[in-house]
């Protein structure tokens, strides 16, 4: 975050390296969380979900994954994008070819 605690101190090398290692983060992290899941379904029209956030989760899932892939492992992945086209093509047909099918269910469906 922007600021640093004094005062919390770590008597472990796994402590020290969390990811939030400073509780207020932790706590911070965890109501950002619980608003991301409950308000934002609640109030947000289905234009949103459908045109600004199911994407921004898609891509944001695909820049995850090369982060791990070439961040963590060092490796380059040139498929990643297939495998992304794959999947959304599929989703796509099961969409267009079964009629009332959620979107959830594509998405899955896509991912099998």
């Amino acid at each position: 975050m922007l600021y640093r605690e004094a005062g919390q101190f770590k008597t472990s090398y796994q402590a020290d390296s969390q990811i939030f290692p400073i509780l207020q983060d932790r706590v911070a992290m965890l109501a950002l969380l619980a608003v991301a899941i409950v308000v934002v379904p609640l109030v947000a029209s289905p234009y949103a979900l459908s045109a600004i956030l199911i994407p921004f989760l898609i891509f944001s899932l695909a820049a995850l994954g090369l982060n791990i892939l070439t961040g963590y492992a060092g490796q380059l992945s040139l498929g990643t994008a297939a495998f992304m086209a794959v999947g959304a093509f599929a989703s796509y047909n099961f969409i267009a070819r079964i009629p009332g099918l959620p979107v959830l269910v594509a998405f899955v469906l896509g991912g099998l």
